[in-house]
């Protein structure tokens, strides 16, 4: 999770084929340890990056494979954020095996 702005809209544009001007998406990138989540947004006059960091054994539940790659809603968004998972259930296992 070293790249900036610059690195993820490239990733966003070569590798995904998206349009990182989009300003009505959020693009989202997670860390391997997934404790990290970075999201880029362009706001009309550049790129917004923003950074969530979870403290201590927390993990985003985040995809696995390509297959398991969904658009999230505004409240699925929040729900993340927030520690849940996007399907509305506490994560109550260990932290190791979450996702």
């Amino acid at each position: 999770m070293r790249k900036g702005a610059p690195g993820l809209t490239a990733i966003i544009k070569y590798e995904f084929g998206l349009d990182p001007f989009d300003s009505s998406c959020l693009f989202m990138f997670c860390g391997c340890k997934k404790n990290l989540i970075k999201a880029v947004i362009w706001e009309r006059d550049g790129f917004c990056l923003l950074s969530k960091k979870l403290s201590g054994a927390g993990r985003f539940c985040w995809p696995k494979t390509e297959e398991e790659v969904r658009e999230l809603t505004p409240e699925q968004f929040h729900r993340l954020m927030e520690g849940f998972t996007i399907e509305g259930t506490i994560q109550m296992r260990k932290p190791k095996y979450l996702c």
